[in-house]
């Protein structure tokens, strides 16, 4: 029961640094909610039905454990016991102006210790990330920082059915909901020992593939190895990083580290098993743990930048990085990364990183106007890191990578042959057509050019759909000795154009 494990002398459940943020949604509040009140129902007709099994707690003791004062760890459960803590926030709350001594019962049997002050004043301390707005509905009074994110949510929530629970038409006590909460749901704590390997326990419960990500995984075997730096490391580097990216983002980057760090053959999916086995390899120290995070936390600031080209402050090497991303270019980023990496250790600067990310561009844009298959690109640009030349400049040493004879650029004389022969418009993504005409179009430096921005352009703004006698004479003056222009049919349309 809740009140069992909760009750009685001061301590605290402490969820540690490597636990995900609160994730419960209104999906998961109303089912617990139904079940709530079914027990609430079943203890006002004074049935003697079995209890609803709301789940397992798994426990631990902290490094930070005291003989009078209890701490434990939340290896698995807390997104449980947080809810429930809001839920009895929420009750003590509701009933706080009417029956204060009741509000204060509340509190101090479930919710706080009443003579310990900052954070051991909390019965249950969330992972830093959540910290403070939970402190928030506990303590109060309320502020407007503590109104958005999913803990303001659940609280929310409760607050909002406690009061249609009090309708005076079909009334149900306050009281009979608490006691549902804190006796009627069953939870099966499991203690582990101190000399239990509480990583393996957690990765037992949850290295499923269903519940956490790779990058819940990484994070977690991490900050269970930082035992003495890991509140500094995470308030100084994960945090920022993790408020900076989305969970799918963080795991892309976590992979692109292990790419950069020559690491070019693993999977996304084996992300966690690949860095854990580097680590348990090298034996590896808090110290090097601390290092890996801080570089992970620099290297954000640089795919922030793929992703949000705009935080770029050159303007060469936005303008490139803005047009990688209409291409939709996320096969790059190895390549990506390595050039803004290179940037900020000096070896090069930003026109010539701007110059490489042409290269880059060229690659890509001439493949696919000579349609050579996409399939391998992967692989080209994963092994950009480990194979780039070391003796010469970087931005040379690009190109000679990609000019290789394996790497397939088509050089002038293939790309002006299929400028001829092959229909443009029937290869690449839309995208990527609309950027090779739009390249086009601004090489030409027209003195009023085009809002590509704003402008509600098709292909027929490029070529007339009926072209006249002078289009068809102009193009004949310009095409070779060996070029005759004609009428032709565009896919998907009726009408005839000139090739």
């Amino acid at each position: 029961m809740f009140a069992d494990l909760v009750q009685g002398r001061a301590q605290q459940f402490q969820v540690p640094l490597y636990q995900r943020t609160y994730s419960w949604t209104e999906k998961h509040l109303k089912q617990l909610w139904c079940d709530i009140l079914e027990q609430a129902q079943l203890l006002e007709s004074g049935e003697k039905a079995s209890t609803h099994f709301l789940g397992s707690v798994v426990l631990a003791p902290s490094p930070q454990n005291e003989v009078t004062f209890p701490r434990w760890l939340v290896v698995d459960g807390q997104q449980r016991l947080t809810t429930l803590a809001l839920a009895l926030a929420a009750i003590r709350d509701h009933v706080a102006d009417a029956e204060p001594d009741e509000a204060e019962r509340i509190d101090e049997e479930y919710l706080i210790n009443k003579r310990k002050s900052g954070n051991d004043h909390l019965r249950l301390l969330p992972t830093q990330a959540d910290r403070a707005q939970f402190a928030a509905h506990i303590r109060g009074p309320l502020t407007d920082q503590a109104a958005g994110g999913g803990l303001a949510t659940t609280y929310g929530f409760f607050r909002k059915k406690l009061v249609e629970a009090a309708d005076p038409a079909a009334p149900q006590d306050v009281f009979r909901i608490e006691q549902a909460i804190t006796s009627r749901l069953t939870l099966v704590a499991v203690t582990a020992e101190r000399a239990d390997n509480v990583h393996r326990i957690f990765e037992s419960l949850n290295n499923t593939g269903l519940k956490l990500s790779q990058a819940d995984l990484l994070r977690n075997y991490l900050f269970m190895r930082l035992e003495k730096r890991g509140e500094h490391v995470y308030e100084a580097y994960w945090l920022p990083l993790q408020d900076s990216l989305s969970n799918d983002e963080l795991e892309q980057l976590m992979w692109l580290q292990l790419v950069l760090d020559g690491d070019d053959r693993v999977r996304r999916q084996d992300l966690y098993a690949a860095q854990q086995k580097r680590f348990e390899d090298t034996k590896t120290d808090e110290a090097e743990i601390e290092a890996y995070i801080r570089e992970l936390h620099r290297r954000g600031a640089h795919f922030r930048r793929l992703l949000h080209p705009g935080e770029e402050p050159d303007p060469e090497v936005r303008a490139a990085l803005r047009r990688l991303e209409a291409w939709q270019a996320a096969v790059t980023y190895p390549a990506l990364m390595l050039l803004l990496d290179r940037r900020e250790r000096g070896e090069l600067d930003s026109s010539e990183t701007a110059r490489a990310m042409a290269y880059i561009e060229s690659f890509l844009v001439r493949r696919m106007i000579c349609r050579v298959p996409t399939n391998n690109l992967n692989r080209i640009f994963q092994a950009v890191p480990g194979q780039l030349p070391l003796d010469m400049p970087v931005a040379e040493g690009l190109h000679r990578l990609l000019s290789s004879e394996n790497r397939f650029w088509p050089d002038d004389v293939e790309l002006r042959g299929k400028i001829r022969t092959a229909p443009f418009y029937q290869y690449g993504r839309w995208q990527q057509r609309k950027l090779v005409l739009q390249r086009l179009e601004e090489s030409y430096e027209h003195p009023e050019p085009v809002d590509f921005a704003t402008a509600q352009l098709t292909v027929e703004h490029v070529m007339p759909q009926s072209p006249g006698d002078e289009w068809l004479c102009a193009l004949s003056n310009e095409a070779a000795d060996d070029g005759r222009p004609r009428r032709t049919y565009m896919p998907g349309s009726s009408t005839p154009s000139a090739t």
